[in-house]
This record gives C-alpha cells, structure tokens and sequence, in this order.
C-alpha cells in the first residue's frame, strides 16, 4: 500500500524535485508516532522503523519522504510557536521591524545558530542598524559586539 504511493510519488518527483513539499500523509504519521515516542528522528532510524512496518521496495524514495516529513514537521512546531507568542502579545522581529526600533530597549525572545552551536536569546537587548543598514542586536550597555538579526531564527520582541 505504501510501496505504491510511494512509486507514484517518485514518478512525479522526478519532474520538480521540490523540497519543500509535504511528505506523503502515511510517511508523516509513522514519523510524528516515532519523535513522539520520545526518540531523536535520525532519517536513517525513521527509515527503518517505517520498512520494519512496511514492504518497501525502493528506500531511496521513502528516505526522501522521511526527510520532508522532518522539516515538516519542524514547520508545524515553528508555526505553533509563531502563533502561540503571537497569541501573548509578542512581535514578530526581522530587518525591517528593527529599522524602525533603532536605538529602543527590547526584550528579546530568538534562537540562532553559529557556525558551530546554536543559541537562545531570552533577555533585554537594544537594537542598532549600522550605516551598511544591518540590523544588530547589543546588550544595552554594548558598544560593539551583538547578534546579526538576519541570522536569527524564530525571533520575537516586546518593547521595554
């Protein structure tokens, strides 16, 4: 059963190949039951449990399928969360919204990723575009030194 739908959607992938593209309901269903579950979705894990359960002929698509069920997924939580700081009275923050907040004290709720940890920030900052136009976010009492809002992910603000 899922072997065919699984054919049938390959046939159409190789024309668009778009990845952001929900995966197919059945591959979804299988990878929400193993994250909640409470184990860490490795694909090649998720690929497996779906295969133990399923006669797969061809993996090679199923673990296509598993990584579109991963983002989303992952787009399902962050839409969740959009809506639920949203809901307490939070704004959304990006390049423009902090354009216009130059030089004002906000707090700060945001996760980002460097170039080898990811963060969370949860605290006051003040926010300053540079003459380049970058918008930075810096302790209040910084001079230099802030995170780049452009890098920042799930970013939401309050004024203070």
């Amino acid at each position: 059963m899922l072997d065919d739908k699984l054919k049938e959607w390959q046939t159409d992938w190789n024309i668009k190949q778009d990845y952001s593209q929900d995966a197919i309901p059945e591959v979804y269903a299988y990878y929400k039951k193993f994250v909640e579950a409470g184990k860490y979705p490795y694909l090649s894990q998720v690929v497996d449990f779906i295969a133990d359960q399923e006669t797969i002929g061809d993996k090679a698509a199923l673990k296509t399928q598993v990584y579109l069920a991963s983002h989303q997924y992952k787009r399902e939580l962050d839409s969740a969360h959009r809506a639920q700081m949203l809901a307490d009275g939070w704004l959304e923050l990006n390049g423009d919204t902090a354009k216009k907040l130059h030089g004002q004290k906000v707090s700060i709720s945001a996760d980002g990723q460097g170039a080898i940890f990811s963060f969370n920030l949860s605290d006051i900052y003040k926010v300053f575009v540079n003459d380049k136009g970058y918008a930075y976010l810096m302790k209040p009492r910084a001079t230099r030194k802030g995170y780049l809002i452009s890098n920042l992910e799930n970013a939401f603000y309050k004024l203070v």
